[in-house]
């Protein structure tokens, strides 16, 4: 199959499309950047795997249920699946991801959706931390906007956190990845279901309603975020804490983020992230109100626009060796544009890793792109220390960096560590952290970013640091 050992290859075609990568894999399925080779353009293709309940089989590309027991929870979930499709097909809102149709493979279905260039705000946070209020506003406007679209139309989105807010590098922020088809999975622990921290105590609990205040708990969780460079405890804590000393153990976001926020947008955080129903606001329109009482909002496609420049505030710190090494590398594949190439390339790329993944897309021969990112890797094990090495260096034409610059054991010892908090993701999501990238700082965060608390996030660093040292 590939690297990912639970995703579709690449090159592999559905229909009228094309695999080309794996965008993002998470407990319900997996999202790949594709092509539609009627129209030739580049689609979003998000396939239904809640990995569950269900496999994909080792012979075929198949998902099926792992057992006779799932047969009619993998059913339902994926009919639920099916009727997400329909619904977003009828909104045709900018800051909403656009569905373009369905079609149905391999024992599942797929979605097919607007590609859009940009970066996850989970990826831009990374590299800032934290946003100013005029970047916070700039985002969360617009996505309160299109959720209140949505909700007019008895939508709810319940798993709204910062890799699904996506940053165009025109336009608009976009929300993506509705979590409509887990609704259908009640009988599976709720801790499976949801994103701790982003998820309202009534996703954990059946029994209590969902409405337009459970997304914009997930909101204001998001804005926590954003404020505080770190994400909220989860809501099962935040409940325990309560019911213990009657006390909520999360700082709220007026506390951390006093003298470097307005008291209006840190209060209207903790008014939208209270743990209590009855305690937060009941519509977006209340929100925006509030928002509208101390945001200028008279011009906020202006505003917003500035999210497009979201790239160009990020501040990198090249490192001159590495990119006379990769100009040297593409140079071979390319000729005497790479220069020029990778002058274009490094005004979006955040760092050296996802510098290489643009390059390689400009060399279309795929045996030759591998090529190029082993080259890359191999010359950079040379004279930095914070590169894991390997024993051997001479595997090619896999395009998976992973390979060349990551010790097996130390991968194997992050999937342990990473399955105590996230389960039986962990394997998946760690091979997809080596794939994407090229220094243990850079691993060890992107791994850690979906672990809970902020005590357990620097426990897993600690323990597979030590392992790899």
């Amino acid at each position: 199959m590939s690297d990912l050992q639970h995703t579709l290859p690449a090159q592999t075609k559905i229909e009228n499309y094309r695999i080309d990568k794996v965008l993002g894999v998470g407990g319900f399925g997996v999202t790949y950047k594709g092509y539609d080779l009627n129209l030739n353009c580049a689609v979003a293709i998000k396939e239904f795997f809640p990995s569950d309940i269900a496999v994909r089989e080792p012979s075929s590309r198949n998902i099926v249920p792992k057992s006779n027991e799932y047969l009619q929870l993998y059913a339902q979930g994926l009919q639920r699946f099916l009727d997400e499709a329909r619904l977003l097909a009828r909104f045709k809102l900018a800051t909403v991801v656009r569905v373009n149709g369905f079609l149905k493979a391999n024992g599942t279905a797929y979605i097919i959706m607007d590609y859009e260039d940009g970066l996850p705000l989970s990826l831009y946070l990374r590299s800032c931390k934290v946003l100013s209020e005029d970047e916070i506003l700039n985002i969360v406007l617009p996505v309160l906007t299109g959720l209140r679209g949505i909700h007019a139309h008895g939508i709810l989105h319940r798993d709204i956190k910062p890799p699904n807010i996506y940053l165009r590098k025109q336009g608009l922020p976009v929300l993506l990845d509705f979590g409509s088809a887990r609704q259908s999975f009640g009988n599976l622990p709720a801790t499976n279901m949801v994103t701790p921290g982003y998820a309202p105590f009534e996703q954990y609990n059946t029994r209590e309603k969902q409405g337009p205040w459970t997304d914009l708990y997930s909101v204001g969780a998001t804005l926590y975020r954003c404020i505080s460079g770190n994400s909220p405890m989860s809501a099962l804590d935040r409940f325990a804490g309560l019911k213990t000393d009657d006390s909520d153990p999360l700082p709220p976001a007026k506390q951390l983020g006093e003298g470097r926020f307005s008291d209006e947008l840190l209060s209207t955080t903790d008014w939208m992230l209270d743990p209590l129903i009855e305690n937060r606001p009941k519509s977006v329109d209340e929100v925006l109100e509030r928002f509208s009482n101390f945001a200028d909002t008279s011009n906020t496609n202006a505003k917003t626009a500035a999210v497009s420049q979201t790239y160009n505030n990020v501040e990198r710190d090249w490192d001159q060796r590495a990119l006379g090494e990769i100009e040297a590398a593409l140079t071979r594949f390319i000729g005497p544009i790479a220069k020029v190439v990778i002058e274009n390339a490094r005004a979006t790329a955040l760092d050296t890793r996802q510098l290489c993944r643009t390059l390689a897309d400009e060399i279309e021969d795929n045996t030759q792109r591998d090529k190029f990112l082993h080259a890359v890797a191999t010359q950079m094990l040379t004279g930095n220390n914070d590169r894991l090495t390997t024993g051997s260096t001479n595997q090619t034409g896999n395009g998976n960096l992973s390979a060349t610059i990551w010790d097996e054991s130390t991968l194997r010892h992050a999937e342990t560590e990473l399955a105590k908090y996230l389960g039986p993701l962990a394997p998946t999501l760690v091979r997809k952290a080596a794939d994407q990238c090229m220094t243990m700082d850079e691993f060890l965060e992107l791994l850690s970013d979906d672990i809970p608390t902020a005590h357990e996030r620097e426990v897993f660093r600690s323990n597979v640091r030590g392992t790899a040292q």
